[in-house]
Parts: C-alpha cells; structure tokens; sequence
C-alpha cells in the first residue's frame, strides 16, 4: 500500500515514521482508505504568479491558494507569465510546462536571464506538469525551475512545496504539513469511472470547488474531445497530443484516472508519429468521457446547490 511504502521512505531517510501512517494489523482492506494530512495551522500570505493554461487545473489551484491566504495572478502561458514577472515581484511562481505560445521551461530560461541581466535575486519556480518522469524533473531542473509537483498534486503538496520555497520571514516554518498518505483504491474501485479517493475529500471538504470543476470540466473537456477527434481523422500527431494532455490533467484532477491514462498512452504515441495507435486510442478516449460525463453528472448530487446546478446544466 502507499502509506506503507511512504513510511518506510520516511523512516529510511528520517529515522521516524510518517505522520499520516497507521497500523495496517486490522485494517479494513475492503473499502479504500483516505488519511487526513495534518492540519494547515498558518497562513503562507505569499504572492503567487500562477501560469497555467487548463481552467481546471487553474479553479483547483485558485482554490487551494485562496485558501493558504495567498494572493494570486493567473496567467495562460509563458509569454504572459515573463511579462507579468518584468512588472512586479512574486514570493512564488507555479509554473506549468506545457503551455500554447510559450511553454514553462521556455518561459524560465528567459527568467532567468532577465535576472541574471537586472541583478535582481532569482524567484523560486515550481514546475507543475502532468509527465511524472525522471527526465521530466531533470529538464525542469535544467531549465532554472527550483522545484517540481505532479498533477494531481493534493492541498498538502502545494502547500509544503509553496512554504518550502518562501523566505523564512513570509510564513511560519513549523506549519508545514506531512505530505498526504491517501490510499490506492482497492481492485472495484480501480475498475468505476471515477476514482473516490480523488473526489472524497473535496466531496467533504470542498464541495463549492468540486462544483465548479465539474461544471469547468464538462465546458472544456467536450471542446478538446471535439479538437482531438477531428485531428484524429486528419491523421495530425501533434494535435492529438496536445489535446491529449490538456485532458489527462484535467481528468485526473476529478478521479477519471482510466480516462486520464488513456490520454496518457495516447500522447505517448502522438510523440513518437503512431498515427494508427493514436487513433485507436482516441476512440477510447471518446467512449471513456461519455462515462466520465454521466458520472459527473450523477456526482453533483449533495453539492451546494447553486454550484450543483450549474455543473448539470453544463453537463
């Protein structure tokens, strides 16, 4: 299990167990586990430049920092992201690295050597990107950026890499959180449309947020099926990719993680010129959103009520 391997990874480098770890002598193996982080004590009140193109992916990190006492500038893609840092100073920028116009790692370098150029001191940059790879981390390293989050990153995550990343004087040291230990699913709940580890937690906690990404979702997502179809049957590779990863982020962010694997396999062979694979997949992709619509659907039920409308009305 994930908390098992996470605290045996902690006990290795620290000597002491995870603070989210628990006894698995009796533990309940027939219904997924979900471990609580430990509480967010202090506010970070840092300033934040947010790059990101995906509006999911933007309302959950919104959310998350709004919630830290952070104040946010959002922006769509790398170009605006240079521009805006020119123009004022941030304590933190989230940096995605797959961005139209501009991407992440581009926009970095030329950070970089903007400051380089004025002598001003370096900006800590944290890459957010959906490609959980080794060599993913070291380009991003390469390129300047300080630190790395995986999509879907949970509350915890941001939180310590945004608290680590801040200078001591901005927010209080002794609040940083344990990284999360939720549990993998069990085999049944692998198999359902939408993974309830993922959607639990906001279910509960934030059911505002939850409303507004589902209904930012089935707005979106409904577009780049439409895009990545239609490049499908033009046979163009890099098109399919590209919608590809818009979808596997914004998929994972609401549980649909076969959906997102998917897109995943797909922009894996987009990458490598398998028109016929990335067409097949790209039907699947298609059948497997119409799952993922209809569950969404079913799971505004509970939701504020304002929030829970809007997203049927969208879906």
């Amino acid at each position: 299990r994930r908390s098992d391997l996470v605290d045996a990874t902690a006990r290795a480098v620290t000597g002491t167990r995870h603070a989210g770890w628990r006894s698995g002598s009796k533990r309940d193996t027939s219904a997924t586990e979900i471990i609580d982080p430990m509480p967010i004590r202090k506010s970070l009140r840092a300033s934040v430049l947010l790059a990101e193109d995906n509006p999911v992916n933007v309302e959950v990190a919104k959310e998350y920092l709004a919630s830290f006492g952070c104040t946010v500038v959002s922006v769509g893609n790398g170009l605006e992201a240079v521009a805006a840092m020119k123009n004022a100073k941030f304590d933190v920028v989230l940096m995605d690295c797959q961005m139209p116009i501009m991407d992440g790692l581009t926009a970095t370098r030329r950070v970089r050597e903007m400051e380089r150029d004025s002598g001003r001191a370096a900006t800590p940059i944290i890459a957010l990107t959906a490609n959980a790879f080794a060599e993913d981390r070291e380009r991003c390293l390469a390129a300047g950026m300080n630190d790395y989050l995986s999509k879907p990153y949970s509350e915890a995550q941001i939180y310590s890499a945004i608290e680590t990343w801040m200078k001591p004087s901005a927010a209080s040291r002794d609040a940083a959180p344990a990284a999360s230990s939720r549990q993998h699913a069990t085999p049944e709940a692998r198999e359902a449309v939408l993974d309830e580890a993922v959607l639990a937690p906001l279910r509960t906690k934030r059911p505002d947020l939850l409303a507004r990404i589902i209904k930012t979702y089935l707005e979106h997502a409904p577009v780049a099926l439409a895009d990545l179809m239609a490049a499908a049957q033009d046979g163009d590779c890099e098109r399919m990719g590209r919608q590809a990863h818009s979808l596997k982020s914004s998929s994972a962010n609401l549980g649909a993680s076969a959906l997102s694997a998917l897109c995943r396999d797909l922009e894996k062979a987009a990458g490598t010129g398998d028109t016929d694979a990335a067409r097949g997949l790209a039907a699947k992709i298609e059948a497997g959103f119409e799952a993922v619509r209809t569950a969404l659907a079913t799971g505004t039920e509970g939701l504020a009520p304002s929030h829970a409308k809007a997203a049927k009305a969208a879906g």
